[in-house]
């Protein structure tokens, strides 16, 4: 396929695995969302490639993007800086340009893409092998000798660092 879009709701850590997934993220703002630094508590400074600031006829609209401005100032960032655009999607105002800037910025995703999917896949083992030793661990306390431990810990004989070099073999 040419392009498949992928539409999340909200911001939480669910929607945030949509880095491994995604070549581009999109996100879609109106002003009424409130506050662009509470916002941004979500991480989403950090997955943005471009923000759109729908209903851009609202008062708050020019009000919204200054703030985006202003927090992307302060972003360190090593990614090029999400660009923001203005739209009014029921007359279609924006929209052009919005794709201009992800065709503008799909250019320069063979530079940038593998490195995002490196990470990705990186992320992806890693939550495999923290599932598989969480499993692991869970077994190991239903042993006698993690019953063991977990008396230790109960009575003060062991920290909890010591715990877990202990389950772990360290």
């Amino acid at each position: 396929y040419e392009a498949i879009l992928v539409e999340t709701a909200g911001v939480g850590q669910t929607e945030l695995e949509i880095l491994s997934l995604a070549h581009q993220v999109v996100v879609v703002l109106v002003p009424e969302s409130g506050d662009s630094i509470q916002m941004m508590k979500a991480g989403l400074l950090e997955i943005a490639d471009l923000f759109v600031v729908n209903k851009a006829d609202r008062p708050d609209a020019d009000r919204l993007v200054r703030n985006l401005e202003s927090v992307l100032d302060l972003a360190p960032s090593t990614q090029p800086r999400p660009r923001i655009q203005k739209t009014q999607a029921t007359q279609g105002m924006g929209v052009p340009e919005v794709i201009s800037l992800l065709n503008e910025r799909q250019a320069l995703l063979p530079d940038t893409l593998r490195a995002k999917q490196v990470a990705a896949l990186r992320h992806s083992v890693l939550q495999i092998l923290i599932e598989r030793l969480s499993v692991s661990v869970d077994r190991a306390f239903q042993t006698s000798s993690g019953q063991d431990v977990l008396s230790r810990l109960e009575v003060r004989e062991l920290d909890p660092y010591s715990a877990a070099d202990l389950i772990s073999g360290v």
